[in-house]
């Protein structure tokens, strides 16, 4: 593996931030964790909360389009980038896809008129272009491509994530700890699954979600001059898996008694450590996501459960800390810019505080 920190710089020492502070058991525990994440819809780049993490994780890159492939970008040092050319769908054969105006909205979906017309950006739905594309199912590429084992799976597919998510089952029961999804909250494409339909679907499955990135707009009737509320057209939205319920999961699958399993974490079975691995890839991405609480939670759950001792899991514990305290000081610099800024360290923070304040 390549030497570098977490901010991307070269260094002598694997994950060493400045030289009176190596993290030994965060690198240590990050490599053993052996992240795959899938992004699907690759056009634009790899995943920004990633990169940090490049030196630890296998990228796979899933894109259709030949000139968005042909456009793709892996600079940062990925442990293994692999580029799958195909769309992924519930069947399997050629379909059409509709290539539009801005290319990132491009999809196997028409654009749906009645409701593209709404808002300002109509023209960048308007069909410049049909391809022919391969279509499998996300199951049958993991097996094809060599990513069954896939813990954290992106889409931005414009309209057919919910049809993704039904076509690897397998991966969503065995594999997925988190999954970053594209929703609406309006059909901007024809028979288009909104957000509701992608939430129960993902909650049905074990995952909760953890972030809601909006995007608002206004209009496109607008008054330029004259203020006006935005409304929620679509999201970001990140859902990760609890450590207690992985734990659970892995239990029912291996068929092990729930009074056994405190007993068998150091012995070799399968069960115990496919579930230590899962829990330290859930640890990656949350401080991939920067849920500083989660992550600690999530070491504290491994110290209970006895996959690691009390004197690793502390050490872990302090050696977030240590990479907490590090972002912490960069998220504040960025912060003092904008307005609001006292209330980032609120318990409870609410969008609406800050919104819409004037000076």
């Amino acid at each position: 593996m390549k030497s570098h920190n977490l901010y991307g710089l070269k260094n002598e020492g694997l994950l060493k931030f400045w030289k009176k502070e190596p993290l030994p058991q965060l690198s240590a525990a990050l490599k053993e964790a052996r992240v795959k994440v899938v992004d699907v819809g690759a056009r634009g780049g790899a995943i920004k909360e990633l990169i940090r993490f490049a030196p630890f994780i296998h990228y796979v890159a899933i894109e259709p389009e030949q000139k968005a492939r042909n456009q793709l970008k892996f600079e940062a040092p990925w442990q293994n980038v692999t580029t799958v050319p195909y769309a992924l769908g519930l069947a399997e054969g050629k379909h059409t896809l509709h290539v539009t105006k801005q290319p990132g909205m491009s999809s196997l979906l028409s654009p749906n008129p009645s409701v593209v017309e709404r808002y300002p950006s109509a023209d960048a739905f308007q069909v410049v272009d049909r391809q022919e594309v391969d279509l499998m199912t996300l199951d049958k590429a993991a097996d094809q491509f060599g990513f069954r084992d896939t813990c954290f799976l992106k889409l931005d597919t414009q309209g057919t994530e919910l049809d993704i998510l039904k076509s690897g089952h397998r991966m969503l029961k065995n594999f997925l700890i988190g999954i970053a999804v594209e929703v609406s909250f309006q059909e901007f494409y024809q028979s288009q699954p909104l957000f509701s339909e992608v939430d129960k679907f993902l909650r049905d499955n074990g995952f909760r979600i953890f972030e809601l990135d909006r995007a608002l707009s206004r209009r496109r009737n607008l008054s330029a001059t004259l203020f006006s509320k935005r409304e929620i057209i679509w999201a970001h939205a990140l859902y990760l898996r609890e450590p207690a319920e992985i734990i659970d999961s892995s239990y029912n699958q291996g068929n092990c008694s729930t009074e056994s399993r405190h007993n068998n974490w150091h012995k070799d079975n399968p069960e115990a450590n496919g579930c230590k691995t899962k829990l330290l890839q859930l640890l990656l991405l949350a401080l991939a996501y920067e849920y500083i609480d989660f992550s600690q939670e999530i070491i504290r759950v491994m110290i209970q459960a006895k996959m690691v001792t009390a004197e690793a899991g502390e050490q872990l514990l302090l050696e977030v800390q240590s990479y907490a305290r590090r972002r912490t000081f960069k998220v504040w610099l960025k912060l003092k810019k904008f307005p609001g800024k006292g209330k980032t360290f609120d318990i409870v923070h609410k969008d609406r505080k800050l919104r819409f304040r004037i000076k």
